[in-house]
């Protein structure tokens, strides 16, 4: 998974609380291809803090990490 804020990916353990993070799933070009070539549909499901945010089928969810989600 890639994190991806103000278009860099992250390569640390920490993200900025002021701006969006796009978390994104990258698959390998060999899995990128059998997906591709089979009509499949690939669905994530996002949680954040063991909450349900929703789900995606271009594996990218975009979340800002508030200063309020940590007092949950």
């Amino acid at each position: 998974m890639e994190l991806v804020q103000n278009q860099t990916v992250l390569g640390g353990n920490y993200v900025s609380d002021r701006q969006e993070v796009v978390h994104r799933v990258r698959l390998s070009d060999p899995d990128r291809r059998l997906l591709g070539t089979n009509d499949t549909t690939t669905t994530a499901f996002w949680f954040v803090g063991c909450q349900y945010y929703g789900m995606t089928q271009d594996l990218s969810f975009a979340y800002n990490y508030t200063k309020d989600d940590l007092d949950q």
